[in-house]
């Protein structure tokens, strides 16, 4: 998806007119909304552009994420729409987020490999402890066979 200074408009008008059109069908405003949920901060679109699902013209990743936290404001999904095409990847996304496996993986890399700096004393942290542990074996068995 390119993404230039003309994004926002068109999302806004392509929205406002399924809303204002009884007719249409709530594909933009799915579409948006997924995005919304997909983007929260810049390091969410420094990923979708890492992963060539988004490029971008604008000045950096906080005005694309800001964009597409602002463009939903407001909108709403018809209840009646009998079928939504994105539907499916809601489920599937939804249901992979509440996984037990995933929901620890992400609090582990948010709270302790979100900076550098955390990175390094988590492994510096583990190296004492196997160094401590290393330790203690070495004292037990002189404890048991003493040297001559």
């Amino acid at each position: 998806m390119y993404i230039d200074a003309g994004t926002a408009p068109r999302f806004r008008n392509l929205i406002a007119f399924e809303q204002c059109c009884r007719t249409s069908r709530d594909h933009f405003t799915s579409y948006a909304i997924l995005l919304d949920n997909l983007i929260n901060t810049p390091k969410d679109v420094a990923i979708l552009k890492k992963c060539g699902i988004i490029a971008s013209t604008l000045g950096r990743d906080e005005e694309v994420a800001d964009l597409f936290n602002s463009l939903c404001k407001g909108a709403y999904l018809r209840t009646y729409s009998k079928i939504d095409y994105l539907e499916q990847l809601f489920k599937n996304v939804t249901q992979y987020s509440e996984v037990d496996r995933h929901k620890w993986r992400a609090r582990l890399v948010h709270d302790y490999f979100g900076t550098p700096w955390s990175t390094i004393s988590v492994i510096a942290a583990i190296i004492l402890l196997i160094l401590t542990m290393v330790q203690a074996i070495y004292a037990i068995l002189a404890y048991h066979k003493p040297p001559k």
